[in-house]
């Protein structure tokens, strides 16, 4: 049996459990004992063992960009967004460690969902919002005058947040 061990990702998992051979590194080599149980090897390809699905196949990069191209564009492509690209790959039954990251990306390089996506109408900067002015917060009696020459009171009740208003002309002196 042959096993392709190129130089990706998936070359240290496949040589530890092919050979029993672990990294230089000792972080690396820490890692992939660490996680070595998710992983199979069945019929020279590497596999990993999923939550939902039974069996995930890893993929090289290069298989990988294919595999993002070919859901997001292919014949039943909807040009759906990064996270929901990486679902449905992952939900067909292939895996890399990138794998969100890597539909993000090619999402934000597609031209056709750049064009046609929706727009976002949001400000760059966080809206600040305008506190009631003091006076009013304690509550009792305010007076104003109007445009047109009279007088306006106004009683502000703190409890029920209520203005009740008279109004008249100008008040004597």
């Amino acid at each position: 049996m042959q096993i392709d061990t190129g130089g990706n990702w998936m070359t240290p998992y496949i040589r530890f459990l092919s050979e029993g051979t672990l990294p230089e590194d000792a972080n690396d080599a820490k890692r992939v004992k660490k996680t070595a149980g998710w992983y199979t090897i069945l019929n020279g390809r590497l596999y990993r063992r999923g939550y939902s699905a039974p069996l995930l196949k890893c993929l090289t990069p290069e298989e990988a960009d294919y595999a993002l191209a070919e859901v997001h564009l292919g014949l039943c492509g909807s040009h759906i967004g990064g996270k929901n690209l990486a679902f449905n790959v992952m939900r067909q039954g292939f895996y890399w460690p990138t794998m969100k990251r890597d539909a993000m990306e090619f999402v934000r390089k597609c031209e056709s969902c750049q064009v046609h996506g929706n727009m976002t109408h949001q400000p760059h900067t966080e809206l600040h919002y305008l506190q009631s002015p003091w006076p009013l917060r304690m509550g009792g009696t305010y007076y104003w005058s109007t445009p047109n020459g009279g007088w306006m009171e106004k009683i502000y009740d703190r409890r029920y947040r209520l203005f009740y208003e008279m109004g008249g002309s100008c008040p004597t002196r």
